[in-house]
């Protein structure tokens, strides 16, 4: 009985200090657990994904349970940017689960769509202005898309805007693991291996100083690790949508509404990234056509989403976490 009673104590403090950004976390994490058992036999890495996510489920209720008992400004500092952590170990885990879920490719469709609407290959098109700067300028932009929504995360919180940094954290979190399922539509691994001869890319898209080392890590963080003697067989299928365009865009956006400081960065940095992600082969323009219809379908998707929430009280509401927060 002192079980059951502990565990509904819980269930009730859960409930009422819950952001929509934790039920968004949650979601995923039973989704992806649901698909391993589906389809158990055909996913190698089951035993991993299972221990994953009970590990993070267990992490994700621990810290909402102990932050809400707290008295600590900085565990409510914690408390709001937990989730940032597990973001890139999701992206990880739905390639543990994909291609055996999702054994078709789409490349073919893809680059036929492209050239149907434009006439060309757009990634060989702009090889046409391919120089050692540009290129090392792009890859640079690429690899900052894993760092621009953080920078804007602590841009809000340090300015102690919370009700736009909630607002923040929510779509942000909510557009990454939407684009996550997504993949599961269409797999692509992407023009680099289809249209272009992936081994000769280092020769045609020279760098300056360090757009060759930038370029290993994509490939490592993409599953393509040093030596792998099949690289298009290795690499994560996560070219339709362009992750990297809808998240990108999403947060230019919201730089925009909120007049965050650093928007005309944002913005800079994030449009020649959109642009990187065709010049340098990693997706189809089609990819970044549908990555913008996702950015833009967020906004009314994630706050219709966020409203049900709130309205069956599964969430407390941004004022009252405001309130209930401690002081520092």
């Amino acid at each position: 009985m002192r079980f059951v009673k502990q565990w509904r104590e819980n269930w009730r403090l859960m409930r009422t200090t819950m952001y929509s950004m934790d039920w968004y976390f949650i979601a995923i994490i039973l989704l992806y657990t649901l698909i391993t058992l589906v389809f158990w036999d055909s996913i190698p890495q089951r035993w991993l994904v299972l221990g994953e996510n009970a590990l993070f489920l267990s992490i994700t209720l621990g810290i909402i349970i102990f932050v809400s008992q707290a008295q600590s400004h900085r565990l409510h500092t914690l408390r709001r940017f937990y989730v940032i952590p597990f973001v890139y170990p999701m992206y990880l885990q739905t390639f543990h689960i994909l291609p055996h879920v999702r054994t078709s490719l789409y490349d073919s469709s893809l680059a036929a769509l492209d050239r149907s609407i434009f006439g060309v290959d757009p990634t060989a098109w702009l090889g046409r202005f391919a120089h050692p700067v540009l290129t090392e300028y792009l890859q640079w932009c690429y690899v900052a898309f894993f760092f621009l929504p953080s920078i804007h995360a602590i841009v809000l919180y340090r300015g102690k805007r919370f009700g736009e940094f909630e607002e923040f954290s929510r779509l942000m979190v909510f557009s990454f693991f939407v684009s996550y399922i997504a993949y599961f539509a269409f797999p692509a691994v992407g023009p680099r291996f289809t249209v272009h001869d992936f081994l000769s890319i280092d020769l045609e898209l020279p760098g300056v100083w360090f757009a060759g080392v930038l370029r290993e890590q994509v490939n490592v963080g993409g599953g393509i690790v040093p030596g792998t003697l099949d690289p298009a067989a290795a690499v994560n299928r996560d070219c339709m949508p362009s992750g990297h365009t809808m998240m990108t865009l999403v947060n230019i956006l919201l730089s925009w509404r909120f007049r965050s400081g650093g928007r005309w960065f944002f913005t800079v940095i994030g449009c020649s990234l959109i642009v990187a992600t065709i010049y340098l082969r990693y997706h189809y323009a089609v990819d970044v056509l549908l990555g913008i219809i996702f950015a833009f379908a967020m906004f009314p998707l994630e706050p219709r989403v966020d409203a049900f929430l709130k309205k069956y009280r599964f969430v407390l509401p941004a004022a009252l976490a405001r309130v209930h927060a401690p002081r520092e």
